[in-house]
């Protein structure tokens, strides 16, 4: 029973049918509402989350029945739609959210106009109280109630924190301090389906995952200006080298969100996303291009070729954000192994044995993540020489760097940030500073700029491991 919504019905549909904005919790997080189809109000939520108008926004629909109204549905995938978000909530479902291309959609406020062609992203709450306010008033815009780069709120009293009176409704549900946020999905308009964030548990659309890298063709990469292959980086380089300005890397950038940012805050530095996959870096790439910053390159290129990105002694800072902790030949070949095994098996859910199937599923899955976390070290040590953090890539990162340059490394994982403060006590580098719970330090504003990921990780209570060390006999030259 939502009471704090049931308590405050009246009181709620009257603010938002004004056009005003209104937080609450939605059916996963704190959210902060407004008249989907009311263009000034969706204008004022823009304004008041200082939000880029390209992104668009989350919409929160009573039924599939309503969604197709506002966005073109192949009868194929209006079908799968109905087992996501069935008639009647089902609590055993979660909350999933749905993206699709925008075809047909009325709205371009709600669209996310980053993309080619335009994506809008749908979501029919897994909550009664939820979906009979949204019968009331129809389509509501329901972002997470928090400012750009700062951690979702949990409570109404971080919300008044971050909006004030600029909100016309706070209603208190309590603390959402425990709430996991949707699934995550996307349609194309071929009909094919890929998880885009995960919950966490198995889904039949888990099992006709189409993978998101090949949304982006190399194609694309090379289309802007300051994306570079290796072997085209080398006169551009010379070109920046002469302008005296501090060069920052960032090795195994993927989309590159972080660095974009650390890159619009600072324009008097250069920044350098390296990644070996194009199709991530042409995102954060795209981004920039559209925000104008310019001080920013995308390097498409693996770690080991870092002396060919940069002259030896010549970077002032290293980032390595969120590595990836397993060892790819053991844990995620046999992840995979497992997820195909049950591949049709779970393919159809209205098969006599789906149910069975699926908590079998369910407790190998279980077992196999159990038994991975207790086997971690030989993932760790099994090619421990392929890990950013190992001695084979912190040698690397000695050379680029200047005599009193910096590293700097995040992570979310324990096990991975103490066999790395290992590597490079091993290695001869000092330790500057060292916290296991970042966003409750004192480290930098830097260091405390959210990745999507980032963002994610805080809301489930993950805390993030930060470090920082130079190979110099200098001081911290004025970081600190």
């Amino acid at each position: 029973m939502r009471k704090d919504i049931e308590d405050n019905f009246d009181k709620i549909v009257t603010e938002l049918t004004a056009g005003n904005l209104v937080v609450m919790k939605s059916d996963t997080i704190y959210g902060i509402f407004a008249l989907a189809l009311d263009q000034t109000a969706v204008k004022k939520l823009h304004t008041i989350r200082r939000h880029n108008q390209k992104e668009g926004f989350l919409v929160l629909a009573d039924s599939v029945e309503s969604v197709a109204r506002l966005v073109e549905i192949q009868p194929e995938v209006l079908a799968r739609l109905k087992n996501i978000w069935p008639s009647r909530p089902d609590p055993d479902l979660g909350a999933t959210s749905v993206i699709f291309q925008a075809v047909g959609a009325n709205e371009n406020l709600l669209t996310d106009t980053r993309w080619d062609p335009p994506e809008i992203c749908f979501r029919v709450p897994n909550d009664n109280a939820l979906r009979d306010l949204l019968h009331k008033t129809g389509p509501l815009c329901a972002p997470s109630a928090n400012l750009p780069g700062q951690p979702p709120a949990q409570n109404i009293t971080e919300a008044r924190k971050y909006f004030g009176d600029a909100v016309d409704l706070y209603i208190d549900g309590g603390n959402a301090a425990t709430a996991t946020p949707s699934r995550m999905v996307k349609f194309r308009t071929d009909g094919t389906v890929e998880t885009v964030r995960s919950d966490g548990r198995p889904h039949p659309e888990d099992f006709v995952i189409t993978r998101r890298r090949k949304q982006f063709r190399f194609a694309n990469f090379d289309a802007y200006e300051n994306c570079f292959r290796l072997d085209e980086w080398a006169e551009k380089y010379q070109e920046l080298l002469s302008s005296d300005k501090e060069i920052v890397l960032e090795i195994g950038a993927g989309s590159g969100e972080f660095l974009v940012e650390l890159a619009k805050r600072n324009p008097d530095k250069i920044y350098l996303a390296i990644d070996r996959k194009s199709d991530r870096l042409y995102r954060g790439a795209r981004r920039a291009m559209e925000e104008g910053i310019t001080n920013i390159f995308f390097i498409f290129t693996t770690a080991d070729k870092l002396k060919n990105v940069v002259p030896v002694g010549s970077a002032s800072e290293v980032w390595l954000t969120f590595p990836d902790p397993f060892a790819r030949e053991i844990y995620q070949s046999k992840r995979a192994e497992l997820s195909k095994f049950y591949h049709d098996l779970l393919r159809f859910p209205d098969d006599k044995d789906y149910a069975k199937n699926l908590k079998i599923y369910e407790k190998d899955l279980r077992d196999f993540d159990t038994e991975s976390t207790k086997n971690f070290d030989k993932y760790l040590s099994s090619d421990g020489g392929k890990r950013l953090t190992s001695s084979r890539f912190l040698d690397q990162y000695k050379e680029v760097l200047k005599p009193d340059g910096e590293l700097f490394f995040k992570t979310d994982n324990a096990p991975l940030f103490d066999w790395s403060l290992e590597q490079f006590a091993r290695d001869g580098w000092k330790n500057k500073f060292v916290t296991r719970d970042l966003h409750n330090s004192d480290a930098p504003d830097e260091a405390k700029v959210m990745t999507s990921y980032e963002e994610r990780f805080t809301r489930e209570k993950l805390s993030i491991k930060y470090a920082e060390f130079t190979n110099a006999k200098k001081g911290h030259h004025g970081k600190k």
